[in-house]
């Protein structure tokens, strides 16, 4: 089972609800997620149509990720200024996103009793 703020999960529009879900099994264990495909996160995770170019997705993921900093689950790396700076290309048409945990967030599990 996974423990999350349910009031925190209710002011979220559906594909912050989405990616929130995402993160916190992902933050589970680490606190660096792997780097997910950009077009691939947007469309089959998301929910966003195949259709849009990739600027229109980068800029709804964008939005997605401003709304997840506003809540403190996640946050810039340092040196980094806006959500759009978290996007790397990898290939023409192609761009790759990793995200952090935010150091307030209660993402992780707590400690196992010691016995």
């Amino acid at each position: 089972a996974l423990r999350f703020d349910f009031h925190t999960y209710r002011t979220l529009d559906p594909a912050s609800r989405r990616l929130y879900l995402l993160l916190k099994k992902v933050f589970w264990r680490s606190d660096v997620s792997p780097d997910f495909d950009l077009k691939d996160l947007a469309v089959n995770v998301l929910g966003f149509s195949a259709t849009h170019p990739v600027w229109a997705l980068s800029r709804k993921l964008s939005r997605c990720i401003a709304v997840l900093l506003g809540h403190a689950v996640i946050r810039l790396p340092d040196g980094l200024t806006s959500p759009s700076d978290l996007l790397r290309k990898r290939a023409k048409g192609r761009y790759s996103i990793q995200f952090h945990r935010a150091r307030t967030s209660t993402t992780r599990p707590p400690p196992p009793p010691n016995s």
